[in-house]
């Protein structure tokens, strides 16, 4: 049985939020430097020293805060919005997928659960066959490019 999916793509509007409504896009803000919470001192792997030795932020160089333009954020914030927007694309076509083929093999699991149970224990077909199946019952993980190539198509 084929079957559209009528489901309309998710809309980035719909999560996009304005960091700073009202304000003018050529304002600039200043944030509290989330390297160095705001410390101008940092002593990770990656920091550089002043005059007297003392660690410096190389985000901020030392001085707690980072400035930057309103238009930024809001560019940053309709970029997190368009890939939250992708993401509910991408599982949703991944489900679809996953319960269009669970559709066509309705008998699949019940006979990786039979085999998986009928093979002696250390048998390496055996431990093959409970990865299936465990990956069968996760609903959620890590998909890679082709995973999500494979879903949009």
């Amino acid at each position: 049985m084929d079957s559209i999916d009528t489901t309309a793509p998710a809309d980035w509007h719909d999560f996009y939020v304005d960091p700073f409504p009202g304000r003018k896009g050529s304002e600039r803000i200043t944030d509290t430097c989330g390297k160095c919470i705001g410390t101008g001192l940092y002593t990770g792997p990656t920091h550089f020293t002043d005059g007297h030795g003392r660690p410096i932020c190389f985000d901020c160089h030392g001085t707690g805060t980072r400035s930057r333009l309103v238009s930024s954020a809001r560019a940053t914030a309709r970029a997190h919005a368009k890939a939250h927007a992708e993401h509910i694309d991408t599982t949703r076509a991944i489900t679809a997928r996953r319960a269009a083929f669970e559709a066509e093999h309705p008998g699949l699991r019940d006979q990786l659960t039979e085999a998986h149970l009928s093979i002696r224990e250390g048998n390496p077909l055996r431990e093959k066959i409970g990865y299936l199946l465990d990956s069968l019952e996760d609903s959620t993980g890590t998909l890679d490019a082709d995973e999500v190539r494979t879903a949009h198509e």
